[in-house]
Protein backbone atom coordinates (compact mmCIF):
# COMPACT_ATOMS: atom_id res chain seq x y z
CA UNK A 1 0.00 0.00 0.00
CA UNK A 2 1.19 3.59 -0.81
CA UNK A 3 1.13 6.41 1.39
CA UNK A 4 -0.02 9.54 -0.06
CA UNK A 5 1.78 12.87 1.05
CA UNK A 6 -0.07 15.05 2.95
CA UNK A 7 -0.48 18.08 3.87
CA UNK A 8 0.39 19.39 7.37
CA UNK A 9 -1.96 19.78 10.05
CA UNK A 10 -3.02 23.21 10.65
CA UNK A 11 -3.20 23.78 14.00
CA UNK A 12 -3.74 27.37 13.30
CA UNK A 13 -5.05 29.97 11.02
CA UNK A 14 -2.55 32.36 9.46
CA UNK A 15 -2.08 36.07 11.16
CA UNK A 16 -1.59 38.67 8.72
CA UNK A 17 0.45 41.83 9.47
CA UNK A 18 3.01 44.72 8.46
CA UNK A 19 5.81 43.79 10.52
CA UNK A 20 8.35 45.96 13.02
CA UNK A 21 12.12 46.29 13.75
CA UNK A 22 11.60 43.54 16.63
CA UNK A 23 10.41 40.89 13.46
CA UNK A 24 13.41 41.77 11.25
CA UNK A 25 15.58 39.03 12.50
CA UNK A 26 13.15 36.73 11.89
CA UNK A 27 12.36 37.51 8.54
CA UNK A 28 15.68 37.73 7.26
CA UNK A 29 16.24 34.70 8.24
CA UNK A 30 13.35 32.85 6.71
CA UNK A 31 14.18 34.99 3.15
CA UNK A 32 18.00 33.53 3.50
CA UNK A 33 16.46 30.30 4.15
CA UNK A 34 14.33 30.83 0.96
CA UNK A 35 16.68 32.30 -1.30
CA UNK A 36 18.77 29.22 -0.79
CA UNK A 37 16.07 26.66 -1.23
CA UNK A 38 15.51 27.94 -4.67
CA UNK A 39 19.09 28.42 -5.81
CA UNK A 40 17.81 31.92 -6.23
CA UNK A 41 21.04 34.22 -7.87
CA UNK A 42 20.55 37.10 -4.80
CA UNK A 43 21.48 34.45 -2.56
CA UNK A 44 25.09 34.59 -3.14
CA UNK A 45 25.21 38.28 -1.67
CA UNK A 46 21.63 38.37 0.47
CA UNK A 47 22.46 38.62 4.35
CA UNK A 48 21.61 41.07 7.18
CA UNK A 49 23.47 43.90 5.59
CA UNK A 50 22.16 43.55 2.86
CA UNK A 51 18.38 43.12 3.81
CA UNK A 52 18.94 46.11 6.24
CA UNK A 53 20.40 48.02 2.75
CA UNK A 54 17.41 47.21 0.66
CA UNK A 55 14.52 47.28 3.25
CA UNK A 56 15.70 49.86 5.89
CA UNK A 57 18.31 52.04 4.89
CA UNK A 58 16.43 53.00 1.78
CA UNK A 59 16.40 57.02 1.10
CA UNK A 60 12.72 57.48 1.70
CA UNK A 61 13.15 54.56 4.76
CA UNK A 62 10.07 53.68 4.00
CA UNK A 63 9.75 49.74 3.20
CA UNK A 64 6.25 48.04 3.99
CA UNK A 65 7.52 44.46 5.02
CA UNK A 66 4.06 42.45 5.44
CA UNK A 67 4.25 38.72 7.15
CA UNK A 68 1.89 35.68 7.45
CA UNK A 69 2.47 34.55 11.05
CA UNK A 70 1.29 30.96 12.18
CA UNK A 71 1.59 30.28 15.91
CA UNK A 72 3.66 33.61 16.32
CA UNK A 73 6.53 31.83 13.33
CA UNK A 74 6.59 33.62 10.19
CA UNK A 75 5.59 31.43 7.44
CA UNK A 76 4.96 34.21 4.72
CA UNK A 77 6.63 37.31 3.68
CA UNK A 78 5.84 40.00 1.38
CA UNK A 79 8.31 43.33 0.87
CA UNK A 80 7.45 46.49 -0.52
CA UNK A 81 10.10 49.15 -0.78
CA UNK A 82 8.96 53.10 -1.61
CA UNK A 83 10.47 54.98 -3.51
CA UNK A 84 10.56 58.42 -5.06
CA UNK A 85 9.51 58.59 -8.29
CA UNK A 86 8.94 61.41 -11.38
CA UNK A 87 5.67 61.18 -12.53
CA UNK A 88 5.00 63.56 -15.60
CA UNK A 89 7.69 66.19 -14.10
CA UNK A 90 5.97 65.38 -10.62
CA UNK A 91 7.47 63.85 -7.15
CA UNK A 92 5.17 60.85 -6.00
CA UNK A 93 5.54 57.69 -4.73
CA UNK A 94 6.19 54.67 -6.26
CA UNK A 95 5.84 51.13 -4.79
CA UNK A 96 7.81 48.23 -5.49
CA UNK A 97 6.66 44.81 -5.08
CA UNK A 98 9.56 42.69 -4.00
CA UNK A 99 10.68 39.41 -2.23
CA UNK A 100 7.45 37.56 -1.97
CA UNK A 101 7.54 33.95 -0.80
CA UNK A 102 5.07 31.38 1.49
CA UNK A 103 6.54 28.23 2.93
CA UNK A 104 6.94 25.39 0.37
CA UNK A 105 4.79 22.70 3.20
CA UNK A 106 1.77 25.60 2.94
CA UNK A 107 2.32 26.38 -0.79
CA UNK A 108 -1.33 26.31 -2.25
CA UNK A 109 -3.42 26.62 0.87
CA UNK A 110 -4.45 30.67 0.15
CA UNK A 111 -1.96 31.79 2.45
CA UNK A 112 -0.24 33.75 -0.14
CA UNK A 113 -3.51 35.73 -2.02
CA UNK A 114 -4.31 36.77 1.91
CA UNK A 115 -0.94 38.17 2.32
CA UNK A 116 -1.56 39.94 -0.92
CA UNK A 117 -4.72 41.37 -0.01
CA UNK A 118 -3.58 42.34 3.10
CA UNK A 119 -0.70 44.14 1.52
CA UNK A 120 -2.86 45.83 -1.45
CA UNK A 121 -5.40 47.22 1.00
CA UNK A 122 -2.82 48.65 3.39
CA UNK A 123 -1.07 50.25 -0.07
CA UNK A 124 -4.12 51.29 -0.84
CA UNK A 125 -4.82 53.50 2.22
CA UNK A 126 -1.52 55.29 1.93
CA UNK A 127 -0.72 58.02 -0.24
CA UNK A 128 1.26 55.80 -2.83
CA UNK A 129 0.77 57.05 -6.08
CA UNK A 130 1.53 53.39 -7.46
CA UNK A 131 2.51 49.61 -7.35
CA UNK A 132 4.61 48.10 -9.97
CA UNK A 133 6.41 44.91 -9.74
CA UNK A 134 8.48 42.01 -11.98
CA UNK A 135 6.70 38.61 -10.28
CA UNK A 136 8.04 34.96 -11.11
CA UNK A 137 5.69 32.28 -13.04
CA UNK A 138 4.63 31.24 -9.43
CA UNK A 139 3.12 34.70 -8.18
CA UNK A 140 1.68 36.09 -11.35
CA UNK A 141 -1.58 34.91 -11.25
CA UNK A 142 -2.26 35.94 -8.13
CA UNK A 143 -1.02 40.12 -8.54
CA UNK A 144 -3.67 39.45 -11.90
CA UNK A 145 -6.31 38.03 -10.76
CA UNK A 146 -6.54 38.58 -6.80
CA UNK A 147 -4.65 42.07 -6.38
CA UNK A 148 -5.94 44.18 -9.51
CA UNK A 149 -2.30 44.33 -11.31
CA UNK A 150 -2.22 44.34 -14.78
CA UNK A 151 0.32 43.73 -16.96
CA UNK A 152 2.14 46.50 -19.39
CA UNK A 153 4.60 44.71 -21.08
CA UNK A 154 7.71 42.04 -20.70
CA UNK A 155 11.17 43.48 -20.36
CA UNK A 156 13.35 43.11 -23.70
CA UNK A 157 16.64 41.69 -22.90
CA UNK A 158 19.59 42.41 -25.47
CA UNK A 159 23.15 40.56 -25.78
CA UNK A 160 26.01 41.87 -27.34
CA UNK A 161 28.85 38.96 -27.56
CA UNK A 162 32.76 40.30 -26.84
CA UNK A 163 34.38 36.76 -26.30
CA UNK A 164 31.70 34.39 -28.18
CA UNK A 165 34.11 31.54 -28.08
CA UNK A 166 34.09 31.43 -24.43
CA UNK A 167 30.27 31.00 -24.25
CA UNK A 168 29.86 28.45 -27.15
CA UNK A 169 32.87 26.63 -24.98
CA UNK A 170 31.12 26.82 -21.51
CA UNK A 171 27.70 25.33 -23.40
CA UNK A 172 29.24 23.12 -26.05
CA UNK A 173 31.84 20.41 -26.17
CA UNK A 174 32.59 21.14 -29.87
CA UNK A 175 36.75 19.85 -29.43
CA UNK A 176 38.06 22.99 -29.87
CA UNK A 177 36.33 23.80 -32.85
CA UNK A 178 34.51 26.62 -30.59
CA UNK A 179 36.95 28.24 -30.94
CA UNK A 180 37.26 28.99 -34.74
CA UNK A 181 33.61 29.88 -34.46
CA UNK A 182 33.45 32.40 -31.87
CA UNK A 183 36.30 34.10 -33.88
CA UNK A 184 34.01 34.48 -36.63
CA UNK A 185 31.40 35.11 -34.25
CA UNK A 186 32.95 38.34 -33.23
CA UNK A 187 34.31 39.48 -36.42
CA UNK A 188 30.83 39.07 -37.23
CA UNK A 189 29.68 41.26 -34.05
CA UNK A 190 32.31 43.77 -34.90
CA UNK A 191 31.24 45.17 -37.78
CA UNK A 192 28.11 46.28 -36.09
CA UNK A 193 29.44 49.98 -35.02
CA UNK A 194 28.64 53.39 -35.05
CA UNK A 195 31.74 56.22 -36.05
CA UNK A 196 33.56 58.20 -33.11
CA UNK A 197 33.51 61.94 -32.19
CA UNK A 198 37.98 61.83 -32.40
CA UNK A 199 36.90 64.92 -29.78
CA UNK A 200 35.23 62.90 -27.45
CA UNK A 201 37.33 60.82 -23.96
CA UNK A 202 36.16 58.35 -22.23
CA UNK A 203 36.42 57.84 -18.27
CA UNK A 204 36.07 55.89 -15.90
CA UNK A 205 35.31 57.38 -12.37
CA UNK A 206 35.27 55.85 -9.25
CA UNK A 207 32.36 56.84 -7.68
CA UNK A 208 29.18 58.42 -8.29
CA UNK A 209 30.50 62.22 -8.34
CA UNK A 210 28.35 65.60 -9.87
CA UNK A 211 29.05 64.77 -13.33
CA UNK A 212 26.76 61.94 -13.00
CA UNK A 213 24.58 63.09 -11.08
CA UNK A 214 23.73 65.81 -13.20
CA UNK A 215 23.77 64.03 -16.48
CA UNK A 216 20.72 61.94 -14.49
CA UNK A 217 19.22 64.76 -13.61
CA UNK A 218 19.10 66.08 -17.14
CA UNK A 219 17.83 62.68 -18.68
CA UNK A 220 15.30 62.05 -16.62
CA UNK A 221 13.16 65.25 -17.49
CA UNK A 222 11.93 63.27 -20.34
CA UNK A 223 10.66 60.55 -18.67
CA UNK A 224 6.79 59.84 -17.94
CA UNK A 225 7.32 57.48 -15.00
CA UNK A 226 10.39 56.51 -13.48
CA UNK A 227 12.13 55.85 -9.98
CA UNK A 228 13.60 59.42 -9.38
CA UNK A 229 17.36 58.77 -9.98
CA UNK A 230 19.21 61.62 -7.87
CA UNK A 231 21.68 61.79 -5.70
CA UNK A 232 20.70 59.94 -2.71
CA UNK A 233 19.21 57.11 -4.98
CA UNK A 234 22.05 56.71 -6.76
CA UNK A 235 24.76 56.81 -4.08
CA UNK A 236 22.11 54.30 -2.20
CA UNK A 237 21.23 52.12 -5.09
CA UNK A 238 25.00 51.28 -6.55
CA UNK A 239 27.91 52.71 -3.88
CA UNK A 240 25.59 51.01 -0.41
CA UNK A 241 24.83 48.01 -2.31
CA UNK A 242 26.62 45.24 -0.09
CA UNK A 243 28.88 42.87 -2.24
CA UNK A 244 28.76 45.32 -5.46
CA UNK A 245 31.08 46.49 -7.09
CA UNK A 246 29.90 48.63 -10.21
CA UNK A 247 31.75 50.48 -12.61
CA UNK A 248 31.10 54.38 -13.71
CA UNK A 249 31.98 55.78 -16.92
CA UNK A 250 31.53 59.42 -18.62
CA UNK A 251 31.80 60.52 -22.13
CA UNK A 252 32.54 63.92 -22.54
CA UNK A 253 33.55 66.44 -24.73
CA UNK A 254 34.72 70.21 -25.17
CA UNK A 255 34.45 70.17 -20.93
CA UNK A 256 30.36 68.36 -21.26
CA UNK A 257 29.65 65.47 -19.38
CA UNK A 258 27.42 64.64 -22.32
CA UNK A 259 26.09 60.92 -21.42
CA UNK A 260 26.85 58.12 -18.58
CA UNK A 261 26.45 54.72 -18.03
CA UNK A 262 26.90 52.20 -14.82
CA UNK A 263 28.20 48.68 -15.51
CA UNK A 264 28.39 45.83 -12.79
CA UNK A 265 30.12 42.58 -13.37
CA UNK A 266 28.14 39.30 -12.41
CA UNK A 267 27.97 35.95 -14.03
CA UNK A 268 25.17 34.91 -16.31
CA UNK A 269 24.70 31.98 -18.52
CA UNK A 270 28.11 30.24 -16.72
CA UNK A 271 30.02 33.22 -18.39
CA UNK A 272 31.47 36.53 -16.75
CA UNK A 273 29.01 38.88 -18.10
CA UNK A 274 29.22 43.03 -18.06
CA UNK A 275 25.62 44.31 -16.74
CA UNK A 276 24.44 47.48 -18.19
CA UNK A 277 22.45 48.52 -15.19
CA UNK A 278 21.74 51.65 -15.64
CA UNK A 279 22.47 55.13 -18.15
CA UNK A 280 21.44 58.54 -18.99
CA UNK A 281 22.75 61.23 -21.84
CA UNK A 282 21.68 64.98 -22.31
CA UNK A 283 18.97 65.54 -24.84
CA UNK A 284 19.28 64.70 -28.33
CA UNK A 285 22.63 62.82 -27.25
CA UNK A 286 21.74 59.34 -27.36
CA UNK A 287 25.01 58.60 -30.06
CA UNK A 288 27.32 59.56 -27.46
CA UNK A 289 26.02 56.73 -25.20
CA UNK A 290 26.05 54.60 -27.99
CA UNK A 291 29.97 55.52 -28.31
CA UNK A 292 30.81 55.05 -24.37
CA UNK A 293 29.00 51.42 -24.73
CA UNK A 294 30.85 50.74 -27.56
CA UNK A 295 34.07 52.15 -26.06
CA UNK A 296 34.00 49.69 -23.08
CA UNK A 297 32.62 46.95 -25.04
CA UNK A 298 36.37 47.35 -26.85
CA UNK A 299 38.46 48.72 -23.40
CA UNK A 300 36.16 48.18 -20.90
CA UNK A 301 38.41 44.83 -19.94
CA UNK A 302 41.73 46.65 -19.84
CA UNK A 303 39.62 49.92 -17.58
CA UNK A 304 38.24 47.31 -15.06
CA UNK A 305 40.22 45.11 -14.94
CA UNK A 306 38.26 42.16 -15.10
CA UNK A 307 37.34 40.15 -18.51
CA UNK A 308 33.74 39.19 -19.80
CA UNK A 309 31.93 37.64 -22.52
CA UNK A 310 29.67 39.23 -23.56
CA UNK A 311 27.49 42.53 -22.33
CA UNK A 312 24.05 42.02 -21.13
CA UNK A 313 20.83 44.55 -20.30
CA UNK A 314 17.11 44.73 -19.97
CA UNK A 315 14.50 47.04 -19.74
CA UNK A 316 11.34 49.63 -20.81
CA UNK A 317 12.93 52.29 -22.83
CA UNK A 318 13.35 54.11 -26.00
CA UNK A 319 16.88 53.37 -26.26
CA UNK A 320 17.06 49.99 -25.83
CA UNK A 321 16.32 49.78 -29.47
CA UNK A 322 19.47 51.89 -30.46
CA UNK A 323 22.12 49.34 -29.13
CA UNK A 324 21.35 47.70 -32.30
CA UNK A 325 23.91 50.40 -34.31
CA UNK A 326 26.60 48.77 -32.08
CA UNK A 327 26.03 45.02 -32.65
CA UNK A 328 23.78 44.42 -29.88
CA UNK A 329 20.78 41.17 -30.54
CA UNK A 330 17.68 41.00 -28.69
CA UNK A 331 17.39 37.53 -26.57
CA UNK A 332 14.23 35.36 -27.77
CA UNK A 333 12.01 35.22 -24.33
CA UNK A 334 12.74 31.17 -24.56
CA UNK A 335 16.16 31.88 -24.52
CA UNK A 336 15.94 34.50 -21.63
CA UNK A 337 16.32 32.28 -18.49
CA UNK A 338 14.49 34.80 -16.43
CA UNK A 339 11.73 37.20 -18.00
CA UNK A 340 10.76 40.55 -16.61
CA UNK A 341 7.10 41.33 -16.79
CA UNK A 342 5.93 44.37 -15.69
CA UNK A 343 3.08 44.71 -13.65
CA UNK A 344 1.18 47.97 -12.55
CA UNK A 345 -1.45 48.48 -9.64
CA UNK A 346 -3.02 51.77 -10.12
CA UNK A 347 -3.35 53.38 -5.86
CA UNK A 348 -3.97 56.77 -6.86
CA UNK A 349 -7.57 57.90 -8.92
CA UNK A 350 -4.99 60.09 -11.61
CA UNK A 351 -3.06 57.26 -12.28
CA UNK A 352 -4.61 56.16 -15.34
CA UNK A 353 -1.52 56.72 -17.85
CA UNK A 354 0.12 53.83 -15.63
CA UNK A 355 -0.93 51.71 -17.89
CA UNK A 356 0.70 52.55 -21.06
CA UNK A 357 3.69 50.86 -22.00
CA UNK A 358 5.54 53.72 -23.73
CA UNK A 359 5.40 55.75 -20.44
CA UNK A 360 7.45 53.47 -18.58
CA UNK A 361 11.41 53.79 -17.85
CA UNK A 362 12.23 50.94 -16.46
CA UNK A 363 15.96 49.47 -16.60
CA UNK A 364 18.38 46.80 -15.10
CA UNK A 365 18.55 48.55 -11.62
CA UNK A 366 14.73 48.55 -11.03
CA UNK A 367 15.42 44.68 -10.45
CA UNK A 368 16.40 44.42 -6.63
CA UNK A 369 18.21 40.77 -8.03
CA UNK A 370 21.12 42.34 -9.46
Amino acid sequence: MTMQPTTPLRTSQPTYLRINEPYFPRVIEKVGSVLNEVHSHKALAFDADFWLWQYRDLPTKTAKVYAALENEEIVGYYHVPVYEGLVDGQRKRLAMVQEVAVDKELRGQGIFQELARYATRDLLASRTHAAYTFPNRQSIHTFLKYNGYTEISTLKAYILPVRSGDILRSKLKLLGVEKGIGYCADFFFRQFSIKIDSETRVQLHEQVDQDIIEIFSAYQRGHHISILRDEAYLRWRFENRPSSQHFYFVIHKDNQNLATAIFKLDEMYDNPALLLMDYAYLEGREDYLLQLIQYVKNNGAKDMGKEFSFIFTMGNSRFLLRLKKIGFIRVPQKFNPRPLKLLVRNLSHDSQDIFRPQNWHVTLSDWDVF
